[in-house]
């Protein structure tokens, strides 16, 4: 089957695109509050696993065929010799299947950038600032032009600009700050119990499932959690949100 590169059935006019992204970021406003882990959906790598198995034995079997043929990649092999102490370790074979692996990735680089503009067109991300003036999860500024597009699923939806500093918490690139709300209420109180993230990620899990006190550790979590959130004024959504979106050490 010849690859086509998707297209749309119908254009959007520039009005009906900036009333879409309205309305999916107002949806993803919303959402953050009550589930920041929203932000960062990703497929299991099982799902996939027999796609990618396919692709890389059409890897093999094209590196094994192209190794015995002439034409442009037996002639780059000729005109980019291994050093001698490289040749009895890289077979022919293996450095076209390394050759194709890399043009793959340039092919799929190029396709995905593609699906940013499938729905939207190629000024989605201009249009997106300009009806998205602050960050979803910070609350702070993106017209000054300090922020990232962030995918909350790669399944085509547009990517989602927010700050840097919302990006490195949700790729989990930075730890547990008291730079937010939420963060500035709990992390006192922690710190005053002298409690572990652990105790709150468990004491919140329980609480969330309804879980029975059925060992002191889970009975301990759970009141830990409930004297955090008698002490903030935070609800279990929040403490457990904040928890999850800054991945505080578990």
């Amino acid at each position: 089957m010849q690859y086509t590169r998707p297209k749309p059935d119908s254009k959007l006019t520039k009005q009906e695109r900036a009333a879409l992204l309205k309305s999916y970021f107002d949806f993803y406003a919303e959402l953050v509050r009550r589930d920041p882990n929203a932000l960062i959906r990703k497929a299991p790598r099982t799902a996939f696993s027999e796609l990618n198995n396919k692709i890389g034995g059409l890897l093999l079997q094209a590196a094994k065929n192209l190794a015995s043929q002439d034409g442009p990649v037996r002639d780059f092999l000729d005109q980019n010799p291994l050093p001698l102490a490289l040749r009895q370790h890289l077979t022919d074979e293996y450095r076209i299947f390394c050759l194709a692996l890399n043009s793959l990735k340039q092919w799929n680089a190029a396709e995905q950038a593609a699906t940013d503009r499938f729905l939207l067109g190629a000024q989605v991300r201009e249009e997106a600032v300009e009806v998205l003036t602050k960050c979803i999860v910070t609350g702070s500024d993106l017209t000054q032009g300090d922020f990232e597009f962030h995918h909350p699923v790669r399944d085509g939806r547009p990517a989602i600009p927010i700050t840097k500093e919302a990006h490195a918490r949700i790729e989990g690139q930075t730890k547990a700050v008291a730079s937010d709300e939420t963060g500035s209420k709990l992390m006192p109180v922690r710190k005053k119990l002298n409690c572990s993230w652990k105790s709150i990620h468990l004491g919140c899990d329980a609480l969330t499932r309804g879980e029975p006190n059925t060992d002191k550790r889970t009975g301990a979590a759970k009141s830990i959690v409930r004297r955090i959130m008698k002490d903030t004024g935070l609800t279990l959504e929040q403490v457990s949100g904040w928890m999850k979106l800054h991945k505080a050490e578990k």
